[in-house]
């Protein structure tokens, strides 16, 4: 008669172990392709596609052998598994409106792009298991980040050149892989903090990273992005204002008055400002109320907001709010505001599920960060700030990078000692 064999955990960790060089493969891949995406058409809908989305599935496979192993790190699980449950209720609760509104198979990809996206978070969060594995994959995102930089700096010079038209800017307006300026503007704002905070974790004195940080910030000015210009001085601001020494702030603030006051005396400034459409666009504001563009977000401001008030718990529904066309159909899915937006798509308990997930992710950065190192946690603090008032132009929350950068912030509080270790040596 045969016994049954159980196999001895050492061989269950062989069989179906940590991977590390797989892992770090994959780590390295997965930062790299987050910001390389491509508009495809859905049913008739246009659905922004990762190229991180092709690695998913080795990624889910690494995950399901650490499961085994006693190894998977699920942070948070009680708001993911609230958060979800609370997206797919308002869809259900409101599934006759979606099928009239947006049909069923729209319905259906709204339901797991959001499932995609905490995907994203525990996919990045078990990939960085060490300190080693989190400095691997910043420089991924780092070096990424700056080749998607070149590409839109290139694209928008292209452009004022030679005038034609190139994938990597909207005419004159740099883009690189994201088809939106204003979204490539804020994943390069984020990245130059990244930058910063990899030079000095990294344990020697990467002077390169300057070149890549200034590439960043031609990158930022030449998308013509308003909004994320105005994100990117306050962020600075708040590092300059709270995280640095007095000498410093001094120091900052006098070579910045200098700076306007050079710039308001100049006999030329108007001519200067009108003679490239980079400088002319960023020269004017939209706080004017017949400026077009503030028409049409006051427009969508205002359907999100009578949005919320008809559904204020529950919402709508992902992709159920927005202005419609005569037949019922949603004429512009988005509010152009990820707070109103979220608020008229998920309702109130959603919108607070969420807001609870950020507070617990950067509480700890803000307030724990001890005697080690101050400047390195505020540094993530201002990179989640400069995705924070984005959103107050743009619709941020399915951003592929935004939940992952969730993720670095999750992975940095928790092996925070080990992280700074580098730093604290020196």
């Amino acid at each position: 008669m045969s016994s049954i064999v159980h196999p001895h955990p050492q061989m269950l960790t062989v069989i179906a172990g940590d991977f590390p060089r797989l892992r770090r493969v994959l780590l390295v891949l997965f930062f790299a392709a987050l910001p390389l995406s491509k508009v495809v058409l859905m049913s008739g809908k246009a659905i922004n596609f990762s190229f991180a989305d092709l690695l998913l599935p080795p990624v889910f496979g690494l995950l399901a052998c650490l499961s085994i192993t006693g190894n998977l790190k699920l942070p948070f699980l009680t708001i993911s598994l609230l958060n979800c449950g609370l997206v797919l209720a308002s869809a259900l609760l409101n599934m006759e409106t979606g099928l009239l509104t947006r049909g069923q198979t729209s319905n259906l990809v709204e339901l797991i792009k959001w499932f995609v996206l905490w995907a994203y978070f525990y996919a990045a969060i078990n990939l960085m298991p060490q300190a080693r594995d989190f400095r691997l994959g910043l420089l991924s995102w780092v070096l990424s980040s700056a080749a998607v930089a070149a590409l839109g700096v290139g694209g928008s010079l292209f452009y004022q050149l030679t005038g034609i038209q190139n994938p990597f800017s909207l005419h004159y307006r740099a883009q690189g892989t994201f088809e939106d300026s204003n979204l490539f503007a804020t994943y390069v704002s984020a990245s130059m903090l990244l930058a910063i905070l990899y030079r000095r974790i990294s344990g020697y004195r990467a002077s390169w990273i300057w070149l890549i940080i200034g590439l960043d910030l031609c990158a930022v000015v030449l998308s013509a992005s308003r909004g994320a210009l105005l994100a990117l001085t306050l962020g600075f601001g708040f590092l300059w204002l709270f995280f640095t020494s007095l000498r410093m702030k001094i120091a900052i603030a006098s070579l910045a008055g200098i700076v306007i006051l050079l710039a308001l005396a100049s006999p030329g400034q108007k001519e200067f400002l009108a003679s490239n459409p980079i400088t002319q666009r960023l020269a004017t504001t939209t706080v004017n109320v017949n400026n077009p563009e503030a028409e049409q977000r006051k427009w969508l401001w205002s359907e999100a907001i009578q949005t919320w008030k008809e559904h204020p718990f529950f919402g709508a529904g992902r992709g159920n709010h927005g202005p419609k066309l005569p037949g019922g159909k949603i004429e512009i899915p988005a509010a152009h505001n990820t707070y109103l937006g979220l608020l008229a798509e998920l309702g109130v308990f959603g919108f607070l599920s969420l807001a609870v997930l950020v507070a617990a992710i950067a509480y700890p950065l803000l307030w724990t960060t001890g005697t080690i190192d101050r400047f390195s946690p505020a540094l993530l603090i201002t990179s989640l700030l400069m995705f924070a008032l984005n959103g107050m132009t743009i619709n941020l929350e399915n951003c592929r990078a935004l939940w992952v950068l969730f993720a670095i912030c999750t992975v940095f509080t928790q092996n925070r000692r080990e992280i700074l270790g580098v730093w604290r040596d020196r």
